[in-house]
């Protein structure tokens, strides 16, 4: 009997992550973050002033919650880490990934 109820604890921690049906549109990631979130049904976690100006990719379609964020996130310098005690969704600026802005050059009748 306690066979049986580790192998069924076994069989349902292994079983896949559930689909969301999503429609989230290519725009600045302070809102489609939140419109992920919700469609996702999950917690979600960002500092609005780390991703202003940051855009992330349109989503479409029945992607799992994880899938869905790498999706978005692609060729952004955003990443996620998801706690696993609570499920939720931590949005992070990948330093590396942050294009340098271009350095001025200053000519010597700017000086």
């Amino acid at each position: 009997m306690l066979l049986s109820a580790v192998a069924l604890l076994t069989l349902l921690s292994c079983s896949p992550e559930p689909k969301h049906s999503f429609s989230v549109s290519e725009g600045y990631a302070v809102n489609t973050l939140k419109v992920y979130a919700s469609q996702a049904q999950v917690e979600i976690l960002f500092d609005p002033t780390s991703v202003r100006g940051i855009k992330t990719n349109a989503l479409v379609g029945s992607h799992d919650t994880e899938s869905a964020l790498e999706i978005m996130t692609r060729g952004t310098p955003l990443k996620f880490n998801k706690d696993p005690k609570t499920g939720a969704y931590a949005i992070l600026l990948d330093i590396s990934k942050v294009p340098e802005a271009p350095t001025k050059q200053v000519s010597s009748t700017e000086k």
